[in-house]
């Protein structure tokens, strides 16, 4: 079942159907939730909520933007709100992958761009994440994080920017 149908059924009464855009979008609700919030039990709690926004709220979803988009602005907000009624003032990127398999070298450099993007405010960190991690246009992250097209790519500007001075004193100090 298509992503438009689920929308449709469930605006149709079939609650049921839902459950396929939890299973489109799980990941990427979890992902931004984690970003922000920084460890795996209030990400997942954080995501559940957002997806109950979401079925709540459903109705008020009117085309205008992709559905992902929607969805994401919420996961991002509710996120937003639970670190705030948590007053957890860090942010820690998930770091525990089991690397028993992998190469030392992906290690590294996974480590060193985690490390990396711990240099930027947690606004600039999700604005990033949202443009290259997770693929999403200017215009998105734009109507993600309620800033200006102009006021993203300032932002990605110059975050790149510290990012290459980041891993240019890695190097250095390597």
């Amino acid at each position: 079942m298509s992503e438009e149908q689920a929308i449709q059924e469930v605006l149709a009464g079939k609650s049921n159907n839902f459950v396929t855009i939890v299973d489109l979008y799980k990941d990427m609700v979890y992902s931004i939730s984690f970003q922000i919030l920084g460890n795996e039990q209030d990400a997942e709690e954080c995501a559940q909520d957002s997806f109950l926004k979401a079925f709540n709220k459903l109705s008020s979803f009117k085309n205008e933007s992709k559905f992902s988009t929607w969805l994401y602005k919420i996961a991002y907000y509710s996120a937003l709100n639970y670190k705030k009624s948590r007053k957890n003032n860090t942010i820690e990127l998930n770091t525990n992958h089991s690397f028993i398999e992998e190469d030392s070298d992906k290690v590294e450099k996974e480590l060193a761009v985690k490390s990396a993007l711990k240099t930027l405010s947690e606004e600039d960190r999700i604005i990033v994440s949202l443009y290259y991690l997770d693929e999403k246009s200017i215009k998105e992250v734009a109507e993600i994080t309620d800033l200006t097209e102009s006021n993203v790519k300032v932002k990605l500007m110059r975050s790149r920017e510290k990012l290459k001075e980041v891993f240019l004193t890695m190097q250095i100090n390597s």
